[in-house]
């Protein structure tokens, strides 16, 4: 056998093969590829058998897009019909022989409530999927009658029996539900509390403020136990006509079966109940034209006026200010400031201001506190002042005064121009007097009168001008400086003492020991006024002469700083620890009492 023969058969034989398993790849690659899955358009509801009030929630799901648009659900007849929320995605990713690729799943929910008993149809649906329009199948709901009125309703009650606009008022919104059982036994408030659902409650707000217990006779003529839950609020009427309240919606999920597992009882099937309120409309009336009085701005309720004022002596044209506070059980916030130029008899004595009144509320009143004048000095009061309202208990127009205030108004002195103008004749013609007009004194009209006295700064005026406030400024920011730099120094001093017993009893005796002359160092340093080095290894203890201390105790200094640098890179037992310590308080002890 040629051996050169071999390696050449055995070189085409692998040409073959690759060509075959390139192809049976290709094809098991086909046929285990994914396809291309188009969009996909599902709806579900949650229930296909309900009682009229009770609520469907419907499930719109899209899946496989790149790109949908948002669903228009299409009205039912007898059937409300509102979106839930915003949507839910769902992303899935999936890798098949290193292929990656990843889909969306959409899902919009509809609440679905029927008003009407009979089959209930669900038209399809129409939502446009990557430019293709796609449509659900049409489903069907049993509807049968309502059992809402007999587990769950609502009612509105108003605090008065008439309304009238601008009028407040308390309402009061009364939940009630019939208790459900389990295991044969009722379940208590704050068990069936936990099941409502709050769908809207109009201008009332999330908030139970009261909770009892009433019985109630339903259709045959027997009394029901139900559990009542209260929300309050207070409202103002703005306009006549009925006071509907047709937002306000309440659901719950009324437990059919429950089950208890080890954190608590939860419905295993129930039923979504709706219901809006079922008294009838409160009625809104306007405020009657007849006998309405001047200075009338729109307050609704009952009123008093008190009045204060400061000062009560004062001059023609003197400001006064007062203080009204408008007492009563009307809408505070808005309540309207009292109109002033209606009341005669103070306009007519008083300059008032033009601006309209800004009020505060505080605690059961509203204050304003306006700024008036008086114009004469025969004013010897201030007048009642007048706020109308309009009491709809009574159904009239009534008037609250406050009390009359005295007054002491003195004339307003008269000043010459010779009293301003020294250099003038005294029998010259412009000498005239200030007119006062109403009580209160004119300006000068005349530029000859003000210009007559008229000071022109010199040049030595001008410099002093230019250099003393920069030169005031230095010196003060100096002194400043310098005192702060005193008061630190003496705080030092003070402290230093304290600050080195305090560092002496934290440490470890052994630590303690071997950094007490650091401590002592620092403590003369501070207490002395002189750098923490002079004082490390005996050095430049002269220093210490200049204070006067006595000679015994700058021995004794020096003594216990040589036995601290001793110790400092040594090992010391606990025991000379504990000395040494001692020493170095005893020290301190003694420089304090000899300084």
């Amino acid at each position: 056998m040629n051996p050169t023969a071999i390696p050449s058969k055995i070189t085409r034989l692998p040409s073959a093969l690759h060509c075959a398993l390139a192809s049976f790849a290709a094809l098991l690659l086909l046929l285990t590829a994914p396809a291309a899955r188009a969009g996909e358009v599902s709806l579900e509801l949650d229930t296909r058998e309900v009682g009229v009030g009770e609520a469907i929630t419907a499930s719109l799901t899209i899946s496989n897009f790149a790109n949908c648009s948002a669903p228009q659900f299409p009205e039912i007849a007898d059937c409300t019909v509102r979106s839930t929320g915003i949507p839910t995605d769902a992303r899935y990713f999936t890798s098949i022989n290193g292929r990656a690729s990843q889909s969306i799943t959409r899902t919009y929910r509809f609440e679905l409530v029927p008003q009407k008993a009979g089959p209930l149809i669900v038209p399809p649906v129409e939502v446009e999927v990557d430019g293709e329009k796609l449509r659900t199948a049409p489903l069907t709901v049993r509807v049968g009658a309502s059992q809402g009125g007999t587990l769950l309703f609502v009612e509105v009650a108003c605090s008065t029996p008439k309304l009238y606009v601008g009028q407040q008022a308390q309402l009061t919104l009364s939940i009630w539900i019939k208790p459900a059982s389990f295991r044969g036994a009722l379940l208590d408030e704050n068990e069936m509390r936990n099941f409502i659902s709050v769908a809207q409650l109009g201008v009332f707000p999330n908030q139970i403020v009261r909770t009892r217990r009433e019985r109630r006779e339903n259709a045959a003529g027997e009394r029901e136990l139900f559990y009542v839950y209260e929300i309050e609020t207070r409202f103002t009427a703005d306009r006549p006509g009925e006071l509907r309240f047709d937002d306000v919606e309440v659901g719950m999920r009324y437990p059919i079966e429950l089950v208890r597992d080890f954190f608590e009882l939860r419905p295993r099937r129930s039923k979504n109940l709706r219901a809006t309120p079922s008294s009838p409309p409160i009625q809104v009336l306007p405020l009657p034209d007849a006998g309405r009085p001047d200075g009338f701005t729109g307050a609704v309720g009952r009123f008093e006026v008190r009045a204060a004022a400061s000062p009560t002596r004062c001059r023609v044209g003197d400001p006064i200010e007062l203080t009204l506070d408008i007492i009563g059980d009307g809408p505070l916030n808005t309540l309207p400031p009292p109109a002033l130029r209606q009341n005669r008899q103070l306009a007519d004595g008083f300059r008032l201001p033009d601006e309209d009144l800004a009020g505060e509320v505080l605690e059961q009143r509203k204050r304003f506190k306006p700024i008036v004048r008086p114009l004469r000095p025969d004013v010897r009061e201030l007048p009642p002042i007048e706020y109308p309202y309009f009491d709809p208990e009574l159904g009239e127009y009534r008037v609250a005064r406050s009390q009359t205030i005295p007054l002491e108004v003195s004339p307003s002195e008269t000043l010459h121009v010779a009293d301003v103008t020294a250099n003038a004749p005294a029998q010259s013609d412009a000498k005239q007097s200030i007119a006062a007009r109403d009580g209160l004194l004119a300006n000068i009209n005349d530029p000859a009168l003000v210009l007559q006295r008229a000071w022109r700064p010199g040049k030595t005026a001008v410099i002093a001008a230019i250099l003393l406030p920069p030169g005031l400024f230095a010196l003060t920011w100096l002194g400043l400086v310098r005192r702060r730099g005193d008061s630190a120094d003496l705080k030092r001093r003070r402290s230093a003492a304290a600050n080195a017993r305090k560092a002496l009893r934290q440490a470890d005796s052994s630590a303690a020991a071997k950094n007490s002359g650091s401590i002592l160092a620092t403590y003369l340093a501070e207490r002395f006024g002189f750098p923490a080095a002079h004082f490390v290894g005996g050095q430049h203890l002269a220093d210490l002469q200049q204070l006067a201390l006595p000679k015994d105790v700058l021995e004794r200094v020096s003594r216990t700083i040589e036995r601290c640098d001793a110790v400092a890179y040594a090992a010391v037992s606990a025991a000379d620890a504990g000395a040494l310590l001692e020493e170095a308080q005893r020290t301190i002890d003694a420089v304090e009492a000899a300084a």
